[in-house]
């Protein structure tokens, strides 16, 4: 899943590696540019339309990677919390147990406390 996919960018390069792909973003219209650039393509993709800081529409445990680019530090330091557990909540067992979260996110959350400092 590309949690604040935005027009899809990041999605159209894994989707034409042969993943499965999922976008989920606060904004309409940054999805249907998304979804017209997959139709475009001839490629295909699931979109959902809703806001990181809400409980995530999905099963526990429902995917194998997310990838969360430029969007999760737009937040409170509470809220951000709470999407990164939700992000675990959603991504397999047997991968969240590998807690190889990159970038901002990782090195400052995790599902028990912040030790970030911004």
């Amino acid at each position: 899943m590309d949690l604040g996919c935005g027009n899809g960018s990041h999605m159209l390069d894994l989707s034409r590696h042969g993943f499965t792909v999922t976008g989920f973003d606060i904004s309409e219209s940054g999805l249907e540019l998304a979804r017209d650039k997959f139709k475009r393509n001839r490629l295909r993709a699931n979109f959902f339309v809703g806001s990181m800081r809400q409980p995530l529409p999905f099963s526990n445990e429902e995917f194998d990677a997310i990838i969360c680019l430029r969007t999760l530090n737009h937040g409170e330091k509470d809220q951000v919390q709470k999407t990164v557990n939700e992000m675990r909540r959603v991504l397999k067992t047997n991968l969240r147990k590998r807690n190889e979260f990159s970038g901002f996110c990782a090195r400052g959350f995790s599902s028990q406390n912040s030790t970030h400092g911004y």
